[in-house]
């Protein structure tokens, strides 16, 4: 089974953010669009894009009714990206590679959500017991 890319994934998550609205909505699309904070053009072309039945029922999605759909997207993609990075130790390749993206589309997206990445560098505080690192000849000196 092939992983899923951070693009699979955000338009997973469009797909439950929209059918949830949908939901709330009874359908009525011009409702949903306002509960996402979306013009109904809009709505409407995503709901193309995803291949969306309006008539399906869709599983309900944990955002709350009013919450601005690009808002929600962008928070979902940042915790994606986080936990990537999280689980390369900071190591902006590895965390690429792990979500199917190019190390350059993964920083710039990173600068973009203003993501501080010194909170996924690895500290190197030395340890009381850590040995030193002078030369032989300096550490009796």
């Amino acid at each position: 089974m092939a992983r899923k890319t951070l693009y699979d994934e955000i338009q997973g998550y469009e797909r439950k953010l929209i059918c949830d609205a949908l939901i709330r909505a009874q359908g009525n699309q011009a409702h949903a669009g306002r509960l996402l904070g979306l013009r109904p053009t809009t709505l409407l072309a995503h709901i193309r894009r995803l291949g969306i039945d309006v008539p399906a029922l869709c599983r309900p999605s944990p955002a709350a009714p009013g919450v601005a759909f690009l808002e929600e997207v962008r928070h979902y993609e940042r915790k994606l990206i986080c936990d990537a990075l999280a689980g390369a130790a900071g190591n902006q390749a590895a965390a690429a590679k792990a979500l199917g993206l190019g190390p350059t589309t993964l920083h710039s997206r990173i600068r973009r959500l203003g993501i501080d990445m010194s909170a996924f560098r690895r500290r190197r505080s030395a340890s009381p017991n850590a040995p030193s690192r002078l030369p032989k000849y300096a550490a009796g000196a």
